[in-house]
This record gives structure tokens, C-alpha cells and sequence, in this order.
């Protein structure tokens, strides 16, 4: 391959990777999220650096989103890199994630079930972890699916994990906010 034909690889790459992000991510946000190419500032490296852009503002500093757009646009980018790998070898991937969808107020739950469900459409495998909450990701996850694709599909650690004795002590109100299994 030439160096012609390797930029113009690199560069259709680059662009699905666009793509698959700004799918992602705004499938979170809500709205239209990008990523641009920002001028790297270091003497020894002179490569672009991709970062988030919504609202018509480049996000070159993690403190210019707050602490949830920042951990959930890090997952949309993850996810676009699996995506991409998919496209490019023909095989799903594996994404493991804990996610703090307390971080999240009701509006972001479900944005964040979106994301996560156009992910697994892909035929990728998801293994998410998650504090049980009152109305948790996991509702939106498990909501309409039928208690027996339930038990193939969770592993719920207050029936297998080692419980603290804070735990033990709250695990049948626990259990009320958690999937059957």
C-alpha cells in the first residue's frame, strides 16, 4: 500500500470511528455530540487529539463537562472503538463496565439504557455491574423481558457474592430493588 492509499485508510477509519461515537454519544446526551480534531500542544508530539463537541462548544478540558457526561462520553468512545473493531474484523466484542448510573439524574437512565441496548443490538456481549438502586439501570435493561431470560441473564451477587454486614443487614429491602433471579 502506498502512503496515499494508507492516509486515505486511516482517514475512512477515522470517520466511521466519528460516526459511531457521535451515535453513542448522542444517544446519551440527547443531543448531537462530535468529536473534532484539536491541535495537540506538545513539543514532542504533533498529533490531533479528538474530543467531545456539543451545544457548538469543543470540550478540550474534562472539567468543561461534568462528571457523568465525562464517564459516559469515555463509554461511548470505548464503544465506538469495539463497534469499528466489529466492522473491521466481522466479529462482536466484549465490553465490561461498571456504571454509576447514580451520577445520573431519571432523564439520563434511560439515554444511557439507549446507548447501552444499540451496543448489544450490534451482537456485542455486555457485562455491566451496577449498586441496586430504586429505579436502577437494570429496570430498563430487564423491564420487559420474562423472569426466566431473567435468570439466563443476571448474576445477581446478593444471591452469590460475600455480603459485608451492612449488606446482610439491608438484604430484603435489597432484594425488593433487585432482579429476580
Amino acid at each position: 500500500m502506498n502512503g496515499i492509499g494508507f492516509k486515505t485508510g486511516i482517514a475512512d477509519r477515522l470517520e466511521e470511528l466519528r460516526e459511531l461515537y457521535a451515535e453513542y454519544a448522542t444517544a446519551f446526551l440527547g443531543y448531537e455530540c462530535t468529536l473534532v480534531d484539536v491541535k495537540n500542544s506538545d513539543r514532542l508530539f504533533r498529533l490531533e487529539q479528538l474530543v467531545p463537541c456539543f451545544h457548538g462548544v469543543v470540550r478540550q478540558q474534562p472539567e468543561s463537562c461534568s462528571e457523568a457526561q465525562q464517564f459516559f462520553l469515555d463509554i461511548a468512545l470505548r464503544m465506538a472503538f469495539i463497534s469499528l473493531s466489529r466492522r473491521l474484523s466481522g466479529e462482536p466484542g466484549t465490553f465490561l463496565c461498571e456504571t454509576p448510573e447514580n451520577a445520573l439524574d431519571m432523564s439520563y437512565v434511560q439515554n444511557v439504557a439507549t446507548m447501552f441496548t444499540k451496543f448489544a443490538k450490534e451482537r456485542h456481549s455486555v457485562v455491566l455491574t451496577a449498586n441496586i438502586q430504586e429505579h436502577g439501570l437494570y429496570h430498563h435493561f430487564l423491564g420487559e423481558i420474562n423472569p426466566e431470560q431473567t435468570r439466563q441473564r443476571v448474576l445477581n451477587l446478593l444471591d452469590y457474592g460475600l455480603l459485608s454486614k451492612v449488606h446482610k443487614a439491608a438484604v430484603n429491602g435489597l432484594r425488593k430493588h433487585s432482579p429476580k433471579t
